[in-house]
């Protein structure tokens, strides 16, 4: 199915708005609009050379420069860089620690240099040292490893990715060959069993003014439905969900279905603004507010939880319906969401009385 693109990113603070338009073989369309929030502006200046990777340090800069090679560059003065020096070593993935040391990957092996070059055991795909010290890679066959310094060796963690990336505080950001992002939910307390995160917090669904008295957020599956927050929005911009009355499959742990409907966004369940639906029971679980009235619903926000078993949304389906009942099964254009945050949904071609909304589809770690 081909996709066009309409759109760009400029340079000065604002919203921007990236739209992709696909059309199927009968002229449907469906588009998805991606929003893109500039928050400041930087005064870039652009350095000598080009690269494909790049790292800096303790007081260098090193890059993966042409043919392959990595070069490095010393901090000779306030803001003023070194010209690039060949460090006479292959790389693919690069990066540096607080010492200014290089962590390399080429061809799958894995190098460091401090003061000189240094063979490490194993193979990465990627590679990427954190302010803590700590380095991390993804392996060639999967898997995730982090760098033990007294030992020499990687120690393994549960999970696979393709790219890694360390915060200040050494906690691991990754992303999955599906393009989906993860993190550690325990922020590195401790090593062994990370639990994995997934870093998707909210979705927006536009629905080109569906006709609807109830909205229904549903799982194909068994288990557990939680929702920080559903927000609907009428034509004129007004979320006519605010304080509705609600209903959901089962409660439990006092999520009661009318959190959602609050006014609070707050996604940690700890906070008393979130549903929670009763875990091991039959039949799939699904949340409903009835708008009161039929409406011409323009768009709908839901917000995830934010302090974890963000998964759980995995596969939702939202419904706009006339009567609160199981909708038909109708063919609706769809698209997966498999980016994180601020993501919509047009449906131009067609006006669906209910819409199956994927917003993630990824295996978890």
């Amino acid at each position: 199915m081909p996709v066009s693109t309409a759109g760009s990113v400029g340079t000065n603070p604002g919203d921007y708005t990236i739209t992709y338009t696909a059309t199927d073989a009968s002229g449907n369309t469906a588009t998805a609009t991606r929003l893109v929030h500039v928050a400041f502006s930087t005064s870039w200046t652009q350095v000598n050379g080009s690269a494909s990777d790049i790292g800096v340090g303790g007081g260098f800069a090193w890059i993966v420069g042409a043919s392959s090679r990595a070069y490095r560059s010393v901090l000779t003065g306030a803001g003023t860089w070194g010209a690039w020096e060949d460090m006479w070593h292959g790389a693919n993935r690069i990066d540096v620690d607080n010492n200014g040391g290089a962590w390399v990957v080429y061809d799958g092996n894995i190098w460091h240099h401090d003061g000189s070059w240094t063979q490490v055991p194993g193979k990465a795909l990627d590679i990427d040292a954190g302010g803590d010290g700590s380095v991390w890679i993804t392996h060639t066959g999967g898997g995730i490893s982090r760098w033990n310094h007294a030992e020499g060796k990687w120690d393994r963690t549960n999970g696979d990715a393709s790219q890694i990336s360390a915060g200040q505080n050494g906690t691991p950001w990754v992303v999955q060959s599906d393009a989906s992002i993860w993190t550690d939910a325990e922020g590195n307390t401790g090593f062994e069993g990370i639990t994995w995160m997934n870093h998707l917090q909210y979705t927006t669904t536009t629905f080109n003014g569906s006709q609807g008295r109830y909205v229904r957020v549903s799982l194909p599956r068994s288990g557990v439905l939680s929702l920080a927050e559903v927000q609907v929005f009428d034509s004129d911009g007004v979320n006519v969900a605010l304080d509705q009355p609600t209903s959901q499959s089962t409660t439990d742990h006092g999520g009661s279905a009318s959190r959602a409907v609050d006014g609070n966004t707050d996604g940690n369940f700890g906070s008393a603004s979130t549903t929670h639906t009763r875990n091991n029971t039959p039949g799939n679980p699904w949340w409903e507010v009835d708008l009161g009235s039929v409406t011409s619903v323009s768009r709908i926000i839901i917000h995830n939880r934010t302090d974890g078993w963000t998964d759980r949304l995995n596969d939702a389906q939202v419904e706009v319906s006339i009567t609160s009942t199981t909708p038909p099964d109708i063919d609706a254009p769809v698209i997966t969401l498999n980016g994180p945050t601020e993501d919509s949904i047009f449906f131009g071609a067609v006006t669906p009385s209910w819409v199956p909304l994927q917003l993630m589809s990824e295996t978890a770690m």
